[in-house]
């Protein structure tokens, strides 16, 4: 099954001439049997067959030049380029280009935090619903959500072909926007991929638009990200989740 699975990422990969259309290609497929051997072996070291194990051996040395030989037939009329790439060493040259804006960031870190009188708290979430697109990561709908302690007021929004992570850094966005540049708010997400980005200099590798705004709110505001574990009986975070899911919900809807 395993060597099957590599001729199949191998025609692949000659296919769309490139060499990361498939992970598993000639060397790689060698790698992922000698994997699977050296735990058959684990497991048999246990028993006391010495003869099955050499017969298993055997059986398998007939399948791997089987597989090798299948390769050394596609070879014939492959381009110096489609060696490289079914062998397992991929090209620089199918590597796809990339903005120098889209480079991993991260973010300076938060300014010493100022409790005061005034100090906003405001209870986050994010959500997403819908088929979920295995390429991308993206939902057919995403909402965010938000929930002012001191006052109550529930905000929330709804934005197509999303992710959970893009809703959890709006719905974060979200609370920046109500408040007032120079006043101190303190943002509760249960989110990690924005608390540890905001807060322990995580590195970031997407959604580059909604950390620019981010960092655009807060570098006006006194803020304090706080991470809180969520569906864990906290009466704000529970608010924010089921408003977020019914927002995206009631999205998904009218689609």
């Amino acid at each position: 099954m395993r060597l099957k699975a590599g001729e199949d990422a191998i025609k692949h990969v000659r296919k769309h001439r490139n060499s990361f259309a498939a992970r598993s290609r000639y060397v790689q497929t060698l790698v992922v049997v000698d994997s699977v051997v050296r735990g058959w072996g684990e497991a048999f070291a246990y028993g006391n067959a010495p003869q099955t194990l050499k017969d298993l051996d055997k059986k398998i040395d007939e399948h791997l030049e089987g597989f090798r030989s299948w390769y050394r037939k596609q070879t014939r009329s492959m381009t110096a380029e489609d060696k490289r790439r079914t062998g397992g060493v991929g090209l620089l040259q199918d590597i796809s280009p990339k903005l120098l804006a889209n480079a991993p960031i991260v973010l300076p870190p938060p300014a010493r935090f100022r409790r005061t009188k005034s100090t906003l708290v405001i209870s986050t979430d994010g959500s997403t619903v819908g088929k979920l697109d295995k390429h991308s990561g993206t939902r057919a709908m995403g909402a965010w959500a938000t929930i002012n302690h001191q006052t109550g007021e529930a905000k929330t929004g709804w934005e197509a072909q999303s992710t959970n992570n893009r809703m959890e850094l709006k719905a974060v966005i979200e609370a920046l926007r109500q408040v007032e540049p120079n006043h101190a708010i303190v943002v509760r997400t249960d989110s990690r991929y924005v608390a540890d980005a905001a807060s322990k200099g995580h590195v970031i590798k997407n959604n580059f638009d909604l950390w620019q705004e981010f960092s655009e709110l807060e570098k006006c505001r006194n803020v304090r990200v706080d991470w809180l574990r969520g569906h864990a009986g906290d009466e704000h975070n529970e608010m924010a989740d089921k408003l977020a899911r019914s927002t995206a919900e009631a999205g998904l809807r009218q689609r």
